[in-house]
């Protein structure tokens, strides 16, 4: 209803727009559209558009695209109201034009109009008849012309700005130019809240993969979209805040070849998938070792004890039996497990590049960090994790494995309960 009444008064004040203009067509569309609508659908049938294990980075953008969002509908609400008042105005202005022209003609068709008894102050009287003074008269008649020249010269005035204004308002780039405004606005609103979509849909993935809260997206509907939007996502950061109420970091140091120690005095071996054939898992090592490739697996019984485990940088240091006094460097790659979200859908991580040495007075800090696998779970079971050496080390020597005592990986992780 409100928005056809704006549809009416704007064509009424604008006789050059027709309803199937593109301006009228998009300016009678709901912020949350039909087309619209249809659009959503489309995305919310397609694959997710990012990666679901960057919560936090989700987060943010969503956060800023809804504040857009909140920004550009409060800015087409004001234009809307702009956009009637000046079709108001412009009927308004063509009615008083027309009012005055009504006037001026009515007054013009009375004779002698400046010799009317009421106006004069001084009269002539006669036995049968009274009538205006011929001194009181002509002092009417001037006063009257003066105003009348006055009155014509404030109306040319008036509609001469009148019409600028409105020639202003036509150009592309004018202020003024509220229709062009509120199309291009609402058109970036509609960009704006289907990227927000996007993300929100890869949102509510993550949210269940990384942090376990199983949160479904409002269904889509014309009922303040946005708003449901806003809402959904305040109340998941409450969710979350109290989850990371528990969240620590730290680093684990992982040895490939000599396993990691339990609290209990065990060894939790990193179990290999292929090419173990029998043997000791130390010696399996040395022929990964000899052959620059290292495929294993990362048990969850390093931690022993029940957390969500999620990664935050990755780095390698390497031991080596000989000049401990000379730093080495080897470039290494990186391949992670798959990583599998909620819904059973796999997401390869891109290879890492890092560079490892045998200095201990360099830290593993300066290693990869990249969101590429921010929050993947180390110890994902379908997969393995791969580390290749390079066919010389930095002193541009051969490999050189027979040296290599052992290669740790280093593991900065966020843990919650």
């Amino acid at each position: 209803m409100g928005r056809q009444i704006l549809v009416d008064t704007i064509l009424q004040a604008n006789p050059h727009f027709s309803v199937e203009d593109p301006v009228i067509t998009i300016i009678k569309k709901e912020l949350e559209s039909d087309a619209l609508l249809a659009e959503l659908r489309v995305i919310n049938n397609e694959e997710l558009t990012y990666n679901p294990f960057i919560v936090e980075l989700l987060i943010n953008e969503s956060t800023d695209l809804i504040q857009s969002c909140i920004q550009q509908r409060t800015e087409l609400k004001n234009l809307e109201v702009t956009l009637l008042t000046d079709s108001i105005n412009k009927i308004l202005s063509r009615k008083r034009r027309s009012y005055e022209k009504a006037v001026i003609d009515a007054d013009a068709n009375i004779p002698a109009a400046h010799k009317t008894l009421s106006k004069q102050y001084r009269l002539k009287y006669s036995e049968n008849s009274i009538m205006s003074d011929d001194e009181s008269s002509d002092a009417v008649k001037r006063y009257e012309d003066t105003l009348k020249a006055a009155r014509t010269d404030l109306r040319t005035e008036f509609e001469t700005y009148e019409d600028l204004l409105i020639d202003f308002s036509k150009d592309a780039n004018s202020g003024l130019n509220y229709f062009l405004r509120y199309k291009e606005k609402k058109e970036l609103y509609w960009e704006d809240l289907k990227e927000l979509f996007r993300k929100l849909k890869s949102l509510e993935r993550g949210f269940a993969t990384v942090y376990r809260i199983v949160a479904p997206l409002p269904e889509l509907s014309q009922s303040g979209l946005l708003n449901q939007y806003y809402l959904w996502l305040k109340s998941n950061l409450l969710k979350l805040s109290k989850i990371l109420e528990t969240e620590q970091e730290f680093t684990l140091f992982i040895p490939i070849k000599n396993g990691f120690r339990t609290r209990k005095g065990g060894i939790a071996i990193l179990f290999p998938t292929e090419n173990l054939r029998g043997q000791p898992w130390r010696e399996t090592f040395d022929e990964m070792r000899n052959a620059g490739e290292f495929v294993f697996k990362l048990p969850p019984a390093i931690l022993e004890f029940k957390r969500h485990i999620r990664t935050r940088s990755i780095g390698v240091l390497v031991r080596t039996k000989d000049r401990q006094d000379l730093q080495e460097f080897w470039n290494l790659t990186i391949t992670l497990p798959k990583q599998v979200d909620s819904t059973g859908h796999e997401w390869r991580i891109p290879k890492l590049v890092v560079t490892a040495t045998n200095s201990r007075d360099l830290l593993y800090d300066y290693q990869a960090k990249s969101l590429s696998y921010f929050n993947a779970n180390p110890f994902a079971r379908d997969g393995d994790w791969r580390i290749e050496f390079p066919e010389t080390s930095s002193i541009d020597n051969p490999r050189r494995s027979d040296i290599i005592l052992d290669v740790i990986l280093v593991l900065r992780v966020a843990v919650t309960e």
